[in-house]
């Protein structure tokens, strides 16, 4: 049996005003910033070789601007789907960090906030799952394929779909002073009957798309 082959660009969109005003953001939602509008476009240049075939987004506004900035002039449909979505922080949605203290730093050890009425890093990894396998079902073999998402669900798509250990990768990075998912980050995979990852996130004027 002749496996399909399919090549990811996973995107998270750029800085958005509440990014700037570190606030909560996950399901509630802001426009993006100048610098966030930038970011992008250091992205988008980064990727202007690739011949996307296929791309979809998050149904959040930062998500959506950022695929368009990204898609140009490409005549590619943008297909949203709510499975790509931030995790849901629940009643902190919106709220900025300095309110929150050091429950803020217990709570993203341990990605739970459904007694808050989110989502928990279980509910989170087995909806980042379902997309990229979907998306998959829609694709033929080679295609191209643009996401664009958020922080902390690429953070649990690198966990489930690669077996990373995201909580070490994101101290490694603050031991080295570096962000871990920076604003318009890229992360290229690949899947050939399983998901293989390329590249960790890199911010698109350090990125360059690998030959495949």
């Amino acid at each position: 049996m002749i496996m399909k082959r399919v090549h990811f660009f996973l995107v998270r969109h750029g800085q958005t005003v509440y990014n700037s005003q570190e606030r909560m953001q996950g399901v509630c939602d802001s426009p993006l910033t100048e610098e966030g509008i930038q970011q992008v476009r250091e992205s988008a240049a980064a990727l202007e070789t690739v011949n996307f075939t296929k791309a979809f987004s998050s149904p959040l506004g930062r998500a959506v601007a950022t695929a368009k900035i990204i898609l140009g002039n490409r005549n590619i449909p943008l297909q949203t789907i709510d499975d790509l979505h931030e995790f849901d922080f629940g009643s902190w949605e919106a709220r900025p960090f300095t309110e929150l203290g050091d429950e803020l730093f217990k709570r993203r050890m341990n990605r739970d906030f459904s007694d808050l009425g989110g989502e928990d890093e279980e509910t989170v990894r087995a909806r980042s799952r379902r997309a990229f396998d979907n998306i998959v079902s829609q694709c033929s073999d080679r295609d191209e394929v643009l996401v664009v998402s958020h922080g902390l669900f690429s953070d649990l798509t690198m966990a489930e779909l690669f077996g990373i250990d995201t909580i070490a990768y994101r101290k490694a990075c603050r031991e080295k002073g570096t962000s871990a998912f920076p604003n318009a980050c890229i992360i290229e995979f690949e899947y050939d009957g399983d998901y293989h990852l390329l590249k960790y996130p890199s911010a698109g004027w350090d990125f360059k798309v690998t030959e495949w």
